[in-house]
């Protein structure tokens, strides 16, 4: 009896885990889901920032589907030029790769310039401090829908027009559609020239593999060493969108761990078996 009753714990901690490893990869160096309750004029948990005018509000972004799903609330940013970020344990290997991946949504585009120049939001960084930004994501309202924004990319944060780590295109993204972004940079140093990619939307048969063919790839411009920290950076209008959010962040050492899959049904179902089996011999 008394081993029976072990083998149950024994099986109900393996299917706690089970569960948990659906909503959290242990290999991450940063998964963030806001799962605080929803709050005006907060700084996210965790996060270095002003208490201004952002604010956590309940629900989360969509997830593609295929992507492990998203829980709590999400982290929505007014017109405004706070910066926020937070740290993880800092990546010193020269040539390592560092990847992050986000949902996103623009409810309103506000003032957001239309022209060439990307200012970048969302970015890796040596410290807090966002010149020290790499691998940064940004976005412009398209030039004739003016319901639509494009996406910018570049190996720092101030990617000016015409520089040669601006990258981007005209493709349009709708006020209030949920896009899904990965990005990634390698660490200064290693006797290479470091390269930043980006996948914007990437195809769900990718998710939790090996790195695809990128959308944009930038090897000039800004690196750092280390690389502990990601940074919303604050923008003044005309170079922010007037409401935005963001959700599901998560930071690793590899394309797989930053689109964690949808875990298999018989994972679950294997467990389970396995419990009742054991209920059943117990009688």
């Amino acid at each position: 009896m008394r081993f029976q009753a072990q083998a149950v714990k024994r099986f109900a901690a393996i299917f706690t885990g089970v569960l948990l490893a659906t909503q959290a990869d242990a290999g991450l160096l940063l998964q963030d889901s806001f799962t605080q309750d929803s709050a005006e004029s907060v700084a996210p948990a965790g996060w270095t920032g002003p208490m201004a005018d952002d604010d956590i509000t309940a629900g989360s972004l969509t997830a593609p589907a295929g992507l492990l799903g998203s829980v709590g609330n999400k982290f929505t940013l007014n017109n405004d030029s706070d910066d926020y970020s937070i740290g993880f344990t800092p990546q010193t290997t020269g040539g390592q790769f560092v990847y992050y991946s986000f949902l996103v949504q623009i409810d309103d585009l506000g003032s957001l310039k239309s022209t060439s120049v990307f200012s970048g939001l969302i970015m890796l960084a040596d410290g807090t401090n966002s010149s020290d930004g790499v691998a940064a994501v940004s976005f412009k309202a398209d030039a004739d829908n003016p319901n639509a924004f494009n996406i910018g990319f570049g190996s720092r944060a101030n990617i000016g027009a015409g520089e040669a780590d601006a990258v981007g295109d005209n493709t349009e993204y709708g006020i209030g559609e949920t896009v899904f972004i990965v990005a990634s940079t390698q660490v200064s140093g290693g006797g290479s020239t470091p390269i930043s990619r980006i996948w914007i939307n990437p195809d769900a048969s990718t998710f939790g593999g090996p790195e695809p063919v990128a959308s944009f790839t930038s090897n000039v411009g800004h690196f750092e060493n280390p690389i502990d920290n990601l940074i919303i950076n604050g923008q003044s209008a005309p170079n922010v969108p007037g409401l935005w959010s963001i959700d599901e962040i998560r930071v690793g050492t590899s394309f797989a761990e930053v689109t964690p899959v949808i875990p298999e049904p018989g994972s679950f179902l294997l467990v389970a078996a396995g419990a009742l089996l054991i209920g059943f011999r117990r009688r």
